[in-house]
């Protein structure tokens, strides 16, 4: 939590030093800085010998600090008017859509298999599709564009 929280805060605001005075170049320093991807701390922690558990565990902890933090992080290290503009444009409908739908989804896909234990078997199923769609996710994002004339 010292590592992320208070930390790796101020070597960003230390690295935003050397980032070019461009409001949108310096949301996207700070958000792939500031929000440390979970499963990367995990696997992260997995290959150094840490307590790959513990970790796991902490996960939820983690993600909700995160979204927490975000504005604190913005407000300081940006323009106040440009974090107001950012808050009112469609901010708020990404972090529905991207953050609160899935983890509410997930939520109730847990409660609904714990009352309908053979829910489980489907849910078994459809727990190697992950790694095939991502895998076509970035097979597609990597594919030139034909740009007609």
């Amino acid at each position: 939590m010292i590592g992320n929280f208070i930390l790796l805060p101020l070597v960003v605001s230390g690295l935003l030093m050397l980032v070019p005075d461009e409001p949108a170049i310096r949301l996207g320093v700070l958000l792939v800085l500031l929000m440390p991807r979970t499963d990367w701390c995990i696997s992260f922690t997995h290959l150094g010998g840490g307590d790959t558990k513990l970790a796991i565990a902490f996960s939820p902890i983690s993600l909700l600090l995160q979204i927490t933090l975000l504005p604190v992080y913005l407000w300081v290290f940006l323009d106040e008017n440009f974090v107001v503009t950012l808050a009112q444009s469609q901010m708020l409908t990404a972090f529905v859509g991207l953050i609160l739908l899935p983890l509410c989804s997930a939520y109730l896909t847990e409660k609904s298999i714990e009352k309908n234990k053979d829910r489980r078997y489907l849910l078994d199923q459809l727990a190697w599709l992950p790694v095939p769609l991502l895998a076509l996710v970035v097979f597609l994002s990597r594919q030139p564009r034909l740009v007609s004339s």
